[in-house]
């Protein structure tokens, strides 16, 4: 049996993490590394993309938001850190500085409402999912909101149809596997990028064969990242992100044929 989520709830974010993108060159950089159109992003919105390597996979996925002297990037923890070490390289000469998160910020997910927000950055997300995602002093709460576990955000993203890569999935996938397209993830005409060309010609041949869907499982433990589904001795699809919703069942976000 599970229990109602709060009307106006907060919740940490420990699988998520942020890399804060500034400098004059800012978006031209992004520009030319993410599948996002950079320049289509107004201050106060929020976005998606994915960072891909050369053979058009998805190194990493986030959530994108434009500041005024340049971007956060939140995306998974677990590869915040390779990713900041992958953009190092391509700087070069550009004006732009990577920074990782201090240790004294609290990434944080607010749901239920998206009035009555706290104080200091905390950006709407634009999936009408009525989420909110931004960072508070750890010592501090947000008024008028109830604390609950993660796994609330959790179950929202997969409701939204937003699946998070992490650290076992990095690669696996094509954005359009994870329906990045349909988010607005993809912008077909925004230029180069690592990894276009694939993303591209995927996307005007018509040759993908297989999607993110939403489904539910019944299991005594919860199946992780990548577990295969089968169906009659065949592996069909991959699972790419799984939360509780009961007792042994859990809601799941899945790459089918």
């Amino acid at each position: 049996m599970t229990t109602a989520t709060p009307s106006a709830w907060y919740c940490p974010l420990d699988d998520w993490a942020v890399l804060r993108v500034s400098g004059a060159d800012a978006a031209q950089f992004l520009q030319g590394q993410a599948t996002t159109d950079i320049q289509t992003l107004a201050f106060g919105t929020t976005g998606c993309g994915a960072f891909c390597s050369p053979k058009g996979r998805v190194i990493a996925n986030f959530r994108i938001a434009r500041e005024q002297d340049g971007f956060l990037i939140f995306t998974a923890a677990d590869l915040v850190q390779p990713l900041y070490q992958r953009l190092r390289k391509y700087v070069l000469r550009a004006r732009v500085t990577l920074s990782l998160p201090d240790a004294s910020e609290r990434l944080i997910g607010l749901g239920g409402n998206t009035t009555g927000l706290p104080d200091g950055p905390c950006l709407t997300l634009n999936d009408h999912s009525g989420r909110a995602i931004g960072f508070m002093d750890p010592l501090s709460a947000p008024i008028n909101r109830v604390a609950v576990s993660a796994d609330a955000w959790r179950l929202a993203d997969i409701e939204a149809g937003f699946a998070l890569i992490r650290a076992g999935t990095s690669e696996a996938f094509l954005p359009q596997m994870l329906n990045l397209d349909w988010l607005g993830g993809i912008g077909l005409q925004k230029g180069c990028y690592t990894g276009q060309e694939i993303v591209t010609r995927t996307h005007y041949l018509g040759q993908l064969k297989r999607r993110l869907y939403r489904c539910r499982i019944e299991a005594n433990s919860e199946p992780p990242p990548g577990t295969e589904l089968q169906l009659d001795g065949q592996t069909v699809g991959e699972l790419v992100n799984v939360c509780a919703a009961g007792h042994a069942r859990y809601s799941a976000l899945a790459v089918v044929t």
